[in-house]
């Protein structure tokens, strides 16, 4: 009820801001509008071309000079730049060839809870991106969320925020140290970032995803896959070290093997790329100290009820109150659900 209320205050107020631009414009004043693919999403491009039709007479000579910008080009654009502008309009494409270039993944979606955001997006950027290697878009919904996630510790790379609140000056300077690759990911809020124009972006996260696209839900990156990707980018970040520095600490490293090389240098690496501890994420919930188990079943199971049954009859009662997040394994044969690490033990 609360989102309606909103929704609905806002289209009064949006209301009221159009027919007030229209009298505005009738006194001789220009229209100034913003964030016009928004009212159109919302259906009130009528009211848009309306506040359009006051500034252009077909009759007169000295029709205002247009220019229409929009980070996408949907038909209506076309269609309004065909009605009001002249014959001899120009076509500025800051894109060009490479709107045909398309992304080697589709999208595909992580369910956790909103806890721990940060953590995941931490995890699938050291995975996809190889540590330190890549560049990542993260888009939030809110200022709050952006600022907070940007200087989350669960995200290793170097990390910048872009919202609202920031200048216009800085955050210019953000794009452009961004392009340049001297930080990895940038948090920004979904109106920020309208239109950014970024080349070569390995992976793209939205942390409130739009209702209308569809996801393939994959699995959190395993702890294995985390450590892989981090060791192969700090191999690859030692060839950067220089030879003098290797002299320094050649003495360190000769004690370190004598207790045995392999263990060591997997030592150092470990702590070179962050990996301090190994938690396991469960597929299911992704909840920290719980891990995901399977019951399997040679028969379809009729339903949860029948699973729950089945569970108490193996492992008691008590299992209610520790197995959490429950759902079908494929063609019911069998169920899967979440349970603290601490009771794996007992099961």
């Amino acid at each position: 009820m609360d989102r309606n209320w909103e929704d609905f205050s806002f289209a009064i107020l949006l209301m009221e801001k159009l027919q007030g631009e229209m009298q505005d414009k009738k006194r001789g004043c220009s229209p100034q509008m913003n964030e016009v693919n928004q009212m159109l999403d919302m259906g009130f491009a009528d009211q848009v071309e309306e506040i359009l039709c006051v500034a252009y007479n077909k009759d007169f000579e000295d029709n205002p000079q247009t220019l229409l910008f929009s980070a996408t080009c949907p038909h209506w654009v076309f269609n309004v730049a065909k009605k009001y502008m002249k014959p001899t309009r120009e076509q500025v494409d800051l894109i060009g060839k490479k709107t045909q270039k398309t992304a080697i993944t589709g999208a595909s979606g992580i369910k956790c809870h909103w806890t721990q955001r940060a953590e995941v997006s931490g995890d699938v950027i050291s995975q996809i991106t190889c540590g330190h290697q890549g560049r990542t878009i993260i888009f939030c919904e809110t200022k709050k969320e952006a600022q907070e996630l940007s200087q989350n510790m669960s995200i290793k790379q170097d990390t910048q925020s872009l919202h609202g609140d920031i200048p216009q000056k800085q955050r210019e300077v953000t794009l452009k140290v961004f392009r340049n690759g001297d930080f990895g990911v940038l948090v920004a809020t979904s109106d920020a970032a309208c239109g950014l124009d970024i080349p070569e972006i390995d992976l793209v996260v939205q942390s409130s995803p739009p209702k209308r696209i569809k996801f393939k839900q994959i699995d959190i990156p395993s702890a294995t896959e985390i450590i892989k990707a981090s060791s192969k980018d700090t191999i690859r970040l030692l060839d950067s070290v220089p030879p003098t520095a290797i002299s320094y600490l050649k003495q360190s490293a000769e004690k370190l093997i004598e207790k045995g090389p392999a263990e060591a240098l997997a030592a150092a690496l470990a702590h070179i790329s962050g990996v301090t501890s190994v938690d396991q994420c469960p597929l299911i919930n992704s909840n920290v100290g719980f891990v995901t188990m399977i019951l399997q079943c040679s028969i379809e199971m009729p339903n949860i009820n029948y699973a729950w049954k089945e569970l108490k009859e193996q492992l008691g009662e008590d299992i209610d109150s520790k197995a959490k997040g429950m759902v079908f394994r494929k063609r019911k044969a069998g169920v899967c659900f979440d349970v603290p690490t601490a009771v794996v033990t007992e099961i």
